[in-house]
């Protein structure tokens, strides 16, 4: 191997961790950036009246996470017992048979 050419092959494999970490921390701001989209149309949906299960299975989020949201953001647990089902459209009742 001749002189020097390992310093030039570590300084080649440093700027490209340079590189790969200025990627890194760009990507890492855009992805909490969406994390916090996220969350707060949780809280959004949550506040609307939707079931946590629910929101939970549209959301990025477990639904334990959905709890720790909603309760971060004085949203209260729903009463013990039967809950109320989700509304669903009726069939349009202009259609034929």
């Amino acid at each position: 191997m001749q002189d020097g050419c390992d310093t030039l092959f570590r300084m080649d494999s440093m700027e490209a961790l340079d590189q790969a970490t200025r990627r890194y921390r760009k990507t890492e701001a855009a992805h909490d950036e969406a994390r916090n989209s996220a969350a707060k149309a949780v809280v959004e949906a949550l506040r609307a009246g939707q079931r946590p299960t629910d929101v939970a299975e549209h959301s990025p989020f477990t639904a334990a996470y959905v709890r720790r949201i909603a309760r971060d953001h004085g949203i209260e647990p729903a009463r013990p017992g039967p809950k109320k089902l989700p509304v669903r459209p009726a069939a349009d009742a202009t259609e034929e048979n």
